[in-house]
């Protein structure tokens, strides 16, 4: 069975700016700036009741720049649930 969720939260947090929050933002963005600053992307998604037991999830994502560069990009899973898109920065996106 296939189930399509989508984010219940999203936003940046900037290593440059560790306490700000930028959770208003339109655009998702990841990736080190010319600074050598990394900046990142939080998405929280709530999983539908009776799932059951996960054995595969696919994300979608759509690149607004050229790729061609042989860019690459990861994806990992977050223990912390208690951060919110208000709420979150670099310094803090867990429950403290």
């Amino acid at each position: 069975m296939i189930k399509t969720v989508e984010p219940d939260d999203d936003l940046n947090i900037y290593q440059q700016s560790p306490d700000t929050n930028y959770g208003d933002g339109t655009d998702l963005n990841v990736r080190k700036t010319q600074a050598n600053q990394i900046l990142r992307t939080l998405l929280r998604f709530t999983l539908p009741n009776g799932s059951g037991k996960i054995t595969k999830v696919a994300v979608w994502l759509k690149s607004k720049t050229d790729l061609s560069d042989n860019s690459s990009m990861n994806i990992y899973p977050m223990i912390q649930t208690g951060w919110t898109e208000v709420g979150a920065t670099w310094n803090k996106y867990d429950e403290t």
